[in-house]
């Protein structure tokens, strides 16, 4: 039998859209200024644990919503994931089922978590290879024996739901705040690189040559989607084009376990953010930050939803 979704899950559904608003930027150069590379900086957050889902993968949600509608025939969502795309997909998207296909090495308390939202998570050796999304589909309808069902493999291709998260900025800093920041001012925007989907829809969207972006990533297992634990890292290849050439717009920074995990104490201290280890990074690497005198830095805090 069939298993529903949890009735709180369907009944927050309805509003969760609705819900969702791009945040607007909140100055912390109070809260947080010891944790900047120099005194005379100012620091905004982006905070996206406030979405409905929690998470900033809410908005490739949204944008999942946009090209299939409501449509019917499609009933299974396949994701290659180990965190919080495939825990928003399933908070949106109640109505069908979601898929998470994890690395056979992921975590467990990841999976469980998954689960716990009635997810269905498969594991598969993401190790050796870049699978297609024609063999990730079938291998989902191989396993669960109904090859019949009509499913969307949802794992990349969404990165320009992020492009109006960074147009915000941009505009909130250069239009509403002109009076109190120069023009000329640099900005930095501090994100985690994750599967590297954010950085892409960001670098693709980036139209003011004072802005820097600056992606960051653990140090102990520098690579794009970390949580995979494979080379299934759809956007690596385009991205790496951006970390080679001196002068580029992305920047790429490797950050400490403990530096993660004291940054994410001092944020979520705070009890105004809430922001998961792999939100909290981000945090993490201001100290790194190559800014100037004067320079505004924005962290996009890209929320709590799937913890380790």
């Amino acid at each position: 039998m069939k298993q529903a979704p949890p009735k709180k899950i369907v009944q927050n559904n309805a509003n969760l859209f609705e819900k969702l608003r791009i945040p607007p930027l909140v100055e912390y150069t109070a809260e947080l200024g010891f944790l900047l590379p120099n005194k005379n900086l100012r620091l905004f957050v982006q905070d996206h644990h406030k979405n409905p889902g929690g998470t900033i993968k809410d908005w490739r949600a949204r944008r999942i919503l946009d090209q299939i509608g409501f449509n019917l025939k499609i009933n299974r969502l396949v994701i290659v994931t180990a965190g919080n795309a495939g825990y928003s997909a399933r908070m949106f998207f109640p109505e069908k089922e979601v898929v998470c296909v994890v690395d056979e090495k992921t975590n467990g308390k990841i999976t469980k978590k998954l689960e716990k939202v009635h997810a269905k998570v498969l594991k598969l050796d993401l190790s050796t290879k870049l699978h297609s999304k024609e063999e990730i589909v079938k291998f989902v309808a191989k396993k669960l024996g109904d090859e019949n069902k009509k499913a969307m493999e949802i794992s990349s291709g969404f990165h320009d739901a992020y492009k109006p998260l960074l147009k915000s900025i941009t505009r909130e800093i250069r239009w509403f705040r002109r009076k109190e920041i120069p023009k000329q001012t640099a900005i930095h925007v501090v994100f985690p690189i994750g599967s590297g989907e954010v950085a892409t829809g960001f670098i693709s969207s980036l139209d003011d040559e004072n802005m820097r972006l600056v992606a960051v990533s653990p140090s102990e297992n520098p690579s794009i989607a970390d949580k995979l634990n494979g080379k299934n890292r759809l956007y690596e290849n385009y991205l790496s084009y951006y970390f080679q050439f001196k002068g580029s717009p992305l920047q790429w920074l490797r950050i400490g376990e403990n530096e993660i995990f004291n940054a994410c104490w001092e944020v979520n201290a705070l009890k105004t953010l809430k922001s998961e280890e792999s939100a909290a990074i981000a945090f993490a690497a201001l100290p790194k930050i190559e800014a100037k005198e004067g320079d505004t830095i924005v962290v996009v805090n890209t929320g709590w939803g799937i913890r380790a």
